[in-house]
């Protein structure tokens, strides 16, 4: 949380580090909050923060600075900030049992055929430690870029994303339950297209239905509440 300038961010690398990341935003207390940022906090990876709107502009006409290229950490590509021994060491973190990961391997499954086209893929990630998922970019054009292009030409497409899943979440683990329990639940499904569209807000993705997103919540906790009497008596 300083100012610093790319000469310091270079000397203060990991070994073996050939790329420069950074966020794009216009409110630093959310971007601090971002799922994005969560790997590079536990890997202790540094991140610039772009909160102007030209600012990924600059980088993306400079592609490199000292033979290192910047990448947005919402892309979906960061292998070398994975394989990163954190400080606390990864052994310690639960695994999954066999029995689980299949059970997870059969929700995703149950995910991708829910929401459909409305992205690339759904898939299992390691670089959430405490969100339940996130959408990244299959390339390295970010989504702040890609709003900006959007803004400039209305005929510009954003690209679709992939929706990355954590399989450690308290939440998806209990959704991946549920789907085991009743793979034709409403709430199951509304439950998951309600976190799709929360990554998306959180993605600064335009388009989501006011109406729809509101009625799904009603949804939700009126059948929540629901199953929460129907337990007591």
């Amino acid at each position: 949380n300083k100012i610093i300038t790319l000469k310091e961010y270079i000397e203060s690398k990991k070994e073996g580090q050939k790329e420069i990341y950074f966020i794009s935003g216009t409110d630093k207390k959310n971007i601090e909050k971002s799922p994005y940022l969560e790997i590079f906090k536990k890997k202790n990876v540094d991140v610039l923060f772009l909160t102007e709107p030209i600012d990924e502009i600059i980088l993306s006409s400079l592609m490199k600075f000292e033979d290192m290229e910047f990448k947005s950490i919402d892309n979906s590509n960061l292998d070398f900030v994975k394989n990163i021994k954190s400080e606390d060491s990864d052994n310690q973190e639960q695994k999954l049992s066999k029995e689980e990961k299949n059970e997870f391997e059969d929700f995703l499954k149950f995910y991708r055929d829910t929401l459909g086209d409305k992205v690339i893929t759904v898939i299992e990630t390691d670089r959430l430690t405490d969100s339940p998922c996130c959408l990244v970019n299959p390339d390295n054009m970010s989504s702040h870029i890609q709003k900006i292009l959007q803004m400039m030409n209305k005929d510009f497409k954003t690209s679709k994303k992939i929706l990355q899943i954590n399989p450690k979440n308290q939440l998806i683990k209990g959704l991946t339950k549920l789907y085991i329990l009743n793979k034709e639940s409403d709430l199951l499904k509304n439950i998951c297209i309600q976190l799709f569209d929360s990554a998306q807000m959180i993605d600064g993705i335009s388009g989501i239905e006011p109406a729809d997103f509101t009625s799904r919540i009603m949804d939700i906790m009126k059948e929540t509440v629901n199953m929460a009497v129907n337990a007591k008596q």
